[in-house]
Order: structure tokens, then C-alpha cells, then sequence
């Protein structure tokens, strides 16, 4: 059905800003009004609206299914016959399934879960009394994370932070350490790419223009070579970003291997509406985290969901009986690093 027909069948108690809503609609197709591309989006808008106020809601009174269905038809026959460009900021595009750069792995070969508990254990037991006072989850300091790593896969550390990778394993993978807190649903970042000198200069004239692929691409193209480095300089077989998660009463160990080949598929999957960020597509699956490319910071960032530590690869190294705190100071911490 057209427009006309169907603000000719109104559901009864839509309710009168929606019926006036509809008529303005219906009239404005008539005289021709949506010569306005504003007044249309405007209107176009608000239809959206008034489908996602039934979105989720029982159909207690048998009407509800009536009035969504009607509703979503109207939308429709506005869309069918006025082809409405949405901003950049509404798009947004799915990943394809299993072409992620980052897949949850098993622990990498040969890594000692039992040294790994046993100097967890130890370095924790002195610094329960600050994270106590200071309201802190329990966290783990990168310099010994990788120190750790490097010991219990009878590995040797190779960065020191001027390599894409921090310690080679004695089974020859590549490991990136990395210590975040999850908080109630998401973690603080992990940076995956910053490059000022190759990638900076140009960013802020891509994000004005809204070449958003364009900027992604520029950054992974970066980013692979950086891989493709390390393995071929450093003999390496696979590469993980393995990390030390904290939570106010448990430290995780989660691995995830690094998919090389699927670079190429990493994308936008949605700009934010003041075009200060992008949230990519393909890099990780989205139950487990999200990746964004900030202009300002000129990097690409990782941030966890809490699925990742319920994940059965996840393995917990260290459990406190009972929290010791609230995490409330993990907030103002991240602010400092921010600064």
C-alpha cells in the first residue's frame, strides 16, 4: 500500500501525536512538501521513534501487534517512495562471521599455570592493604606481567616496547602482555596502534572529509606491517594478545590470537555522531569487545566485554575468598592515565 492508503487506516488508539503525525505526513505527500529534504528526514525520524517505543513490549490488550505492523508498513511506503540518505553517523554495517582479527584462544603452548598462579600469588600479597584503602581492583603492573610471561613459557621478553610483540615463548609465539580491569560491563583500553609520524598527519584531513575507510585502512595497513615484521625479524610461528584481566576479587588470564590474514577485512562499522571516533567492523567479535580508531588520541583502541572472562579459554590465576573493595577508585585512576 502507498502513503495515501495507508493514512487512510489508522489504527484506533494510536494516540494523537502519532495520528497528527501521520496526517501531517500524508498531506505533506500530496502537496508536495518533501521537497524539504530536512522536513523530511525530521518526519522520517520521528516514524523510527514511534517503532522503537513498541520494540520489546508485551501485546497485552491484542492491539500492540496491529499498530507495530501498521507502523512499520508506513515507514516502509515513506522510504519506497523518498529515498532518504542518512547521515554518516546512522550507518551501520555487521561484521562478517568469522573474519575477526582477534579470536579467544587456548593459553599459548607451554605456559606454566602452575609457576604462573604461584607468582601471581606472591606479588598480590603484598599489595592487597593498598588496593583496600585506595578502593583499587586488584591489577597487575605491566613490567611484571611480561616479566611473568616470560618466565613461566621459558621464553625471553624482546620489546621492551619498541616491537609489536613483548616476549618470544620457548614453543616460538609471540605474545603482547597486556593488564586491563573489567569493570561492571567493559574493561578500560588496550592500545593496539599509535603512529604519528606514518598515519597522524593525515588522519584529522580524512575525518573531515568523512573518508572514514580511508582512515582505517591507512591504520591497518600500518598495523599488519608491524606483524608481518616480528614474525619474519623474530622467527615467531603465532602471535596472541595475551592478558592479565583484574576484577576486585579475581585475575584472569585471557589469550587471544592475533588472525593476520583477516586484516584485510577490518572496516567501519559505525561513525560516532561528532566524527571524533570510529568503531571497526571485523576485528573482534562483537560478544567479546569493541575497536575504535580516535582521531584525537591517533590510535586504535581495545576495550573487553565482561563475556570474555566467562569464556571457557579464560582461566582464573588468582581468587580472592572475599572483594576487598568497591573498584570505586578505578575510575579516577583512569582519568590520570588519561591526562
Amino acid at each position: 500500500m502507498d502513503i495515501s492508503s495507508l493514512g487512510q487506516t489508522i489504527p484506533r488508539g494510536l494516540g494523537k501525536a502519532k495520528e497528527g503525525l501521520v496526517r501531517n505526513i500524508t498531506q505533506r505527500n500530496r502537496e508536495g512538501t518533501y521537497t524539504d529534504i530536512s522536513l523530511l528526514k525530521a518526519d522520517h525520524k520521528k516514524l523510527k521513534q514511534i517503532l522503537r517505543e513498541y520494540e520489546g513490549k508485551e501485546d497485552k490488550t491484542g492491539t500492540l501487534d496491529t499498530k507495530r505492523a501498521w507502523a512499520t508498513n508506513f515507514l516502509s511506503a515513506l522510504e519506497a517512495k523518498y529515498p532518504i540518505e542518512k547521515d554518516y553517523w546512522e550507518n551501520e554495517y555487521p561484521n562478517n562471521t568469522g573474519t575477526h582479527v582477534l579470536e579467544i584462544a587456548p593459553l599459548p603452548e607451554g605456559l606454566d599455570l602452575v609457576a604462573m598462579r604461584k607468582m601471581i600469588q606472591d606479588y598480590l600479597s603484598h599489595r592487597l592493604e593498598f588496593y583496600k584503602e585506595a578502593e583499587r581492583s586488584l591489577f597487575v603492573e605491566d613490567e611484571f606481567s611480561e616479566w611473568f610471561i616470560e618466565k613461566v613459557t621459558s621464553g625471553k621478553q624482546i620489546g621492551k616496547g619498541h616491537i609489536a610483540m613483548d616476549v618470544k615463548t620457548g614453543a616460538g609465539d609471540g605474545v603482547d602482555v597486556f593488564c586491563i580491569i573489567m569493570n561492571k560491563s567493559e574493561s578500560n583500553e588496550k592500545s593496539l596502534i599509535q603512529n604519528f609520524k606514518e598515519t597522524g598527519k593525515d588522519l584529522d584531513i580524512l575525518f573531515k572529509e568523512q573518508k572514514f575507510e580511508e582512515a582505517i585502512k591507512m591504520f591497518m595497513v600500518n598495523y599488519k606491517d608491524k606483524l608481518d615484521q616480528v614474525i619474519r625479524t623474530k622467527a615467531m610461528r603465532d602471535l596472541y594478545y595475551l592478558g592479565f584481566i583484574s576484577t576486585v576479587d579475581q585475575v584472569f588470564l585471557v589469550n587471544f590470537k592475533i588472525n593476520i590474514d583477516n586484516i584485510q577485512n577490518v572496516g567501519v562499522k559505525k561513525a560516532t555522531k561528532g566524527g571524533v571516533s570510529i568503531f571497526l567492523k571485523n576485528f573482534i567479535n562483537p560478544e567479546h569487545g569493541n575497536v575504535k580508531l580516535y582521531k584525537s588520541k591517533k590510535r586504535v583502541e581495545l576495550r573487553l566485554s565482561r563475556a570474555v572472562v566467562e569464556h571457557p579459554h579464560a582461566v582464573s590465576i588468582y581468587k580472592l575468598s572475599a572483594p576487598i573493595s568497591s573498584g570505586e577508585g578505578d575510575t579516577l585512576a583512569e582519568e590520570r592515565n588519561e591526562e
